[in-house]
């Protein structure tokens, strides 16, 4: 029986990308050119960010990095506040974070069961993002925890986050429903610990999610079947 309900973030109830890879990219390169002098700066600065948040991430026994933790590296010997640098390219992401389809209602729906709701994300921009992005969406009074991973030390696919997050609410993983939009990082992760899974987007490739749905606009309708665990992958 599901007792609780684990969401992802960026992908599953909003956009974090700022547009897109590319259009996000210049945006987020743009935030940076006061540090920086120059777009075309920004852009390579930007890059080496995310090269060394996988860096990092990929490295045996290294904890979980936010974007604060980065920019001495990609500053090297340079006179720059790195949590004024993170503070800015934030707020420019936060502009551009905007809810999917059916996402408040698919939330709004959840809390009408009276299941209780967990947020488990990657935190790379950190916890005032993803705090400040739940007000925005209009949901954060219906998540009981928000559990980051670079407060965990580990992100996903690994165990420790999805063990974080059901100490947090008081649950075995077997009574936990995910939902996520990525296959290799919320659905086999979360399975891993032996949640059930909700994949949300594109149909499952790689994975064998116990539920599917193409967007969250159905997920009211499809709820009670889920809760009650049995398999099911509506189109």
């Amino acid at each position: 029986m599901i007792k609780a309900i684990f969401w992802d973030l960026g992908g599953t109830l909003c956009r974090t990308d700022a547009g897109g890879k590319l259009l996000g990219g210049l945006r987020l390169a743009r935030a940076l050119k006061p540090f920086c002098g120059s777009l075309f700066t920004g852009l390579y600065k930007m890059y080496l960010v995310m090269r060394a948040y996988q860096e990092v991430r990929e490295a045996p026994g290294a904890r979980e990095p936010e974007l604060k933790d980065l920019v001495p590296r990609v500053f090297p010997g340079q006179d720059i506040d790195p949590l004024l640098v993170a503070k800015t390219v934030c707020e420019e992401a936060l502009k551009y974070t905007t809810p999917l389809p059916g996402a408040a209602e698919a939330v709004a729906a959840v809390a009408a069961a009276g299941l209780p709701m967990a947020l488990v994300t990657d935190g790379f921009y950190g916890r005032d993002y993803v705090e400040r992005a739940l007000e925005k969406l209009g949901i954060k009074e219906q998540f009981r925890a928000v559990v980051i991973s670079c407060e965990v030390g580990t992100g996903k696919p690994q165990p420790a986050l999805f063990l974080a997050a059901c100490r947090e609410m008081g649950v075995n993983p077997g009574e936990a429903l995910f939902i996520g939009d990525k296959e290799d990082r919320d659905i086999a992760g979360a399975a891993r610990v032996g949640m059930k899974t909700l994949l949300v987007g594109k149909a499952p490739r790689k994975t064998r999610p116990d539920f599917f749905l193409p967007d969250l606009r159905q997920l009211a309708e499809k709820l009670p079947t889920f809760l009650k665990g049995g398999p099911g992958a509506p189109g």
